[in-house]
């Protein structure tokens, strides 16, 4: 897994460096969820969502935006963690 060295607990010089990403999950017709992942890697990242919640082959993931550290953190996640948001 890439990541910064300590990301359980991050130095102030990395809380704003990315650690991983926000996606967003969409189920036809109209569902849409959006999910954290502390992992900095997007396609392991997108391979730990799906493993998360065996998706189907109807839906489908878009990454929404790169999450800092400091995010994820602040959410209480650790490396390799999966959070949905809200």
């Amino acid at each position: 897994m890439a990541h910064i060295s300590h990301m359980n607990n991050p130095s102030t010089d990395d809380i704003d460096k990315p650690g991983g990403w926000l996606f967003r999950v969409r189920t036809p017709p109209d569902l849409a969820r959006t999910f954290y992942v502390y992992e900095l890697d997007q396609s392991v990242a997108i391979v730990r969502l799906k493993e998360k919640l065996r998706l189907s082959p109807n839906e489908t993931i878009e990454a929404v935006a790169q999450a800092n550290i400091h995010s994820l953190t602040g959410l209480g996640m650790k490396p390799g963690d999966v959070l949905q948001h809200g």
